[in-house]
């Protein structure tokens, strides 16, 4: 027999996973469109920077920026690559630790 809280506890991950998936979706266009003709190196922070000039929605978990460009690189493999090397983030959220750098693989694509 499932308790009360229990079936709460289901009902809440059902509602963060359906917000992430959400979000990731959302981010993916937006990523996609950062990328076309993109030629120099980014980080994260960059893509940021871009998405809120957009109008992105806030990711419903600070850490969904972290699996951002991992996960883009897992689902669209002809997007974004990572190209081996960190930088020191200049975020002050992010604390000055070291960040991977990406680059589009978009970057000579026209539409």
């Amino acid at each position: 027999m499932v308790t009360e809280a229990e079936k709460a506890k289901r009902e809440g991950i059902e509602k963060i996973a359906k917000a992430r998936k959400e979000w990731f979706d959302q981010a993916i266009v937006l990523l996609d469109e950062f990328c076309l003709g993109r030629v120099s190196k980014f980080t994260i922070e960059h893509f940021k920077i871009f998405y809120a000039k957009k109008g992105g929605l806030p990711p419903p978990h600070p850490n969904c920026w972290g699996a951002l460009l991992p996960m883009a690189a897992r689902r669209k493999p002809s997007l974004v690559g990572r190209n081996g090397t960190y930088v020191k983030a200049s975020m002050k959220s992010s604390h000055a630790r070291p960040i991977s750098e990406w680059f589009s693989k978009r970057a000579f694509d026209l539409k």
